[in-house]
């Protein structure tokens, strides 16, 4: 019983966590309409907006641990949108099976688990 309650406590703080991001990301995307081109990375997430041939393009990736390499290897790509909207839209077409993102995933923001059985009282 302990441990179901746990799993649901769990599960509805990792669906707050994901409602929190997804409205943040919402107004994220609102605030830089404005913008031709944009990069940035919030946590494991890259956002790349890029405006090419009059058509505004999109991309938001997770940082695996590949990228992570490429932006560290090059930080001058944060600066460069069309560059790293390029390389991103060519590695997209072999995006990693869902045990190679799990294994490569570059974790930075880790939620804390409770452990009850280590409270003090």
């Amino acid at each position: 019983m302990r441990d179901a309650l746990i799993g649901v406590a769990t599960d509805r703080a990792s669906a707050d966590i994901l409602e929190k991001r997804a409205s943040a990301t919402k107004k994220l995307l609102k605030q830089i309409e404005k913008f031709d081109e944009v990069v940035m990375r919030l946590a494991d997430v890259l956002i790349v907006k890029v405006t090419m041939d009059g058509r505004t393009r999109l991309l938001i990736e997770t940082i695996y641990h590949k990228l992570a390499q490429q932006l560290a290897d090059d930080p001058l790509l944060m600066q460069r949108p069309r560059k790293l909207f390029s390389i991103l839209s060519k590695s997209a077409a072999r995006l990693p099976s869902p045990d190679e993102a799990r294994r490569d995933r570059v974790d930075t923001d880790v939620p804390a688990v409770r452990n009850d059985d280590n409270e003090t009282n």
